[in-house]
């Protein structure tokens, strides 16, 4: 009767080891294509997200920590976005976190902890729009910052040489 129980543990356990597998193989080439439609939807088609390059320039050692794994049954794929100011020289550097699952062909993405946008892997345009609507509410948001600490270097002030 207990060996009963444990073989159904072990069965559970086969089931997640087997969807970690599927994701380990599938997300990491899923991010770079994220990057590079998320470029050219934003209208900027060589941005690349320094997640993807070199994780601990911005947000040190606990940054690249976060990049890329399995956390509580989803993938995890921060994205960053180093956001130019047009009035002068400054920046913004913030980061999101990408929460997904994976059915088949059917994706879904939690973003920064919130409500879901579900998608077919073949077209990412709702994950796209979810994604620039998630950062124009973040920074429309005065307190967002003050909230999210870790998620944003802070914002540099530059001024026009000219007089």
């Amino acid at each position: 009767m207990n060996s009963n129980r444990i073989d159904n543990l072990r069965t559970l356990v086969a089931k997640i080891g087997a969807k970690q597998t599927e994701y380990h193989l599938f997300f990491p080439a899923f991010a770079y294509r994220l990057e590079k439609e998320m470029g050219t939807y934003l209208g900027a088609p060589n941005w690349r997200s320094p997640m993807l390059r070199q994780w601990r320039v911005l947000f040190g050692e606990f940054y690249r920590q976060e990049g890329g794994r399995m956390e509580n049954g989803k993938y995890l794929i921060p994205l960053m976005f180093k956001l130019n100011n047009l009035n002068d020289l400054g920046h913004t550097t913030m980061r999101i976190r990408m929460y997904f699952t994976k059915d088949g062909d059917t994706l879904s993405a939690h973003i920064n902890g919130g409500n879901p946008v579900v998608f077919n892997e073949a077209d990412l345009e709702p994950l796209l729009i979810h994604t620039y609507e998630g950062l124009c509410s973040c920074l429309a948001d005065s307190n967002w910052f003050e909230s999210h600490p870790l998620d944003y270097q802070s914002v540099e002030i530059g001024f026009n040489a000219a007089i």
